[in-house]
């Protein structure tokens, strides 16, 4: 374990890494305790969460309308992306500050938006000009990856699910057969709502963290 540890910190002062993060199988990966006895620690825990039939007596009926987002609205959905989100390993890291954790979803609505990859979208829940949620979704060969998600938290309470019902059914409209995402297993509200329309849960993976020491991002 110390060698563990020595060989971290030794490839952390030679190539500038900060921070390190795995990935381990929650039911039958390697111990969780050979990592955490070299400083790992574990910050999240994640599910996926999949559906091959979506149930729309399960589902409100859509009221907001989706749409595809257009460049006009890229400064509604960075504001979204920077200030919605309270989950996910680097939220829920407590070494790890905050104002960097949203930049990262930031970051990663600003690739979205510019991707030009086949099947990928952003979607807006809300006819224009209302910018109520963003989905990000990658959408190949009948299988939707839902991605990212927000409901404006500046919005009126309760639009998480109309957000996530009106995505799915227009992923269903463009041939959609499967959904499947990564849930924290700490956001039990989207859980909950999964959950509510169908979905079931698997493949559980802890999610650790290794600081390197001394790193300036450390609180």
């Amino acid at each position: 374990m110390p060698l563990f540890r020595a060989a971290l910190e030794e490839f952390a002062a030679s190539s500038g890494v900060e921070l390190i993060s795995l990935r381990l199988d929650a039911l039958s990966g390697p111990p969780i305790d050979v990592f955490c006895g070299a400083g790992f620690f574990p910050v999240d825990l994640s599910e996926e969460a999949s559906c091959t039939r979506l149930r729309p007596e399960l589902m409100p009926k859509p009221r907001f309308g989706i749409r595809t987002a257009e460049p006009e609205d890229r400064p509604e959905i960075l504001r979204i992306a920077g200030s919605a989100f309270r989950f996910g390993r680097y939220h829920t890291d407590p070494r790890f500050p905050r104002e960097l954790a949203n930049r990262r979803y930031v970051h990663w609505v600003q690739n979205a938006l510019a991707s030009a990859e086949p099947g990928e979208s952003v979607f807006l829940l809300g006819a224009a000009p209302q910018r109520l949620g963003f989905f990000h979704v990658v959408l190949s060969d009948g299988v939707a990856d839902l991605r990212l998600a927000a409901a404006d938290p500046d919005s009126p309470v309760g639009l998480g699910l109309a957000l996530y019902s009106e995505t799915l059914f227009a992923l269903q409209r463009l041939g959609a057969r499967r959904f499947f995402t990564k849930v924290s297993a700490a956001n039990s509200g989207v859980l909950n709502l999964f959950a509510s329309i169908g979905f079931r849960f698997s493949n559980p993976e802890y999610i650790l963290h290794w600081h390197a020491p001394g790193a300036p991002h450390l609180l």
